[in-house]
């Protein structure tokens, strides 16, 4: 609704709101030291926090198209599943790895995957900052290499931090650094 309506600061808000819901929801499972039961319960309140907050934002008129009487919701379910589908393909992995690996082997997997994630998820904010400008103007080729080359670095840079670094921040947080 919010980019529909070309409404891009709200659009802005809403994707604050929906990160600070979140690291919310990881204090407050830190600070009641919650189970990942606990966890996934208080990612849940703050998921549906910042749905709401969202709903507000973009008021319920958005929900559906000018001229039509269906609910956008089909078409928010198609739009939604190719991004669960990414989601999935970058989380098998660690099923795997626990399914074929040892509980160490797969703990140390985990934690070492946690820069792939880095990676894959960190140049998220390139597309963000950047739509905006190509919705409103169509900027054109030029920003949208600039940007596809911007992604890439921030993934360049990942790899070659985790190259360097990933071996000895892994063995210090899983407690295998002698020292």
């Amino acid at each position: 609704g919010l980019l529909g309506h070309e409404r891009y600061a709200a659009f802005a808000v809403g994707q604050v709101l929906t990160a600070v819901t979140r690291f919310a929801a990881g204090v407050v499972t830190a600070l009641l030291t919650l189970s990942v039961a606990g966890a996934m319960a208080a990612l849940a309140v703050g998921t549906f926090a910042a749905a709401a907050g969202l709903w507000w934002l973009s008021g319920p008129a958005s929900w559906s198209v000018p001229g039509r009487s269906r609910d956008l919701l089909p078409d928010l379910g198609r739009a939604c599943s190719a991004i669960a589908g990414v989601i999935v393909l970058s989380n098998v992995d660690l099923l795997l790895a626990r399914h074929f690996l040892s509980r160490e082997e797969s703990g140390a997997y985990a934690l070492a995957a946690l820069f792939g994630k880095a990676c894959l998820w960190g140049a998220q904010f390139v597309p963000a900052l950047v739509f905006p400008r190509l919705a409103r103007d169509g900027s054109g080729r030029g920003l949208l290499l600039r940007s596809a080359a911007a992604a890439a670095g921030v993934g360049a840079a990942g790899i070659l931090v985790a190259s360097v670094a990933a071996g000895p921040v892994v063995r210090v947080i899983a407690g295998d650094d002698p020292g």
